[in-house]
């Protein structure tokens, strides 16, 4: 399940992964989301919690997740992907490299690191 994050900061944009993801968290959660955005011409510092309860995404799900990523891939400001499932962290560290905004991993006793992070000015990447 997708859920948006309230009481986040201005600026900062945060989605909450619980349980199994589907495809259609992804239409009725992510898409929309990152949709008002593009409307809006609005960047964002994205923040994605897979939290202690996410259990995975289904195939239709991690489609859609690259999918969306890379049709907004202009949007990001920066992201950062809070979880302590190691090969979430691991496949986020790779891709990273190929995105055009910073991204950080956090653990999920970090939270408050990644939204702090967030808020600060974005620093361009070389």
């Amino acid at each position: 399940m997708l859920e948006t994050i309230k009481d986040l900061p201005k600026g900062v944009v945060g989605v909450r992964a619980s349980g199994q993801v589907s495809k259609s968290d992804y239409e009725t959660v992510m898409k929309p989301l990152l949709e008002e955005h593009h409307r809006m011409d609005q960047n964002i510092c994205f923040l994605y919690h897979l939290g202690p309860s996410f259990q995975g995404f289904t195939v239709g799900a991690a489609w859609d997740d690259f999918y969306l990523g890379m049709k907004y891939l202009k949007l990001f400001e920066k992201c950062a992907v809070v979880t302590n499932v190691e090969w979430v962290v691991k496949g986020t560290q790779l891709m990273s490299h190929f995105m055009p905004c910073p991204v950080r991993t956090y653990k999920n006793e970090e939270l408050q690191n990644a939204v702090s992070w967030l808020q600060e000015k974005a620093v361009p990447r070389a």
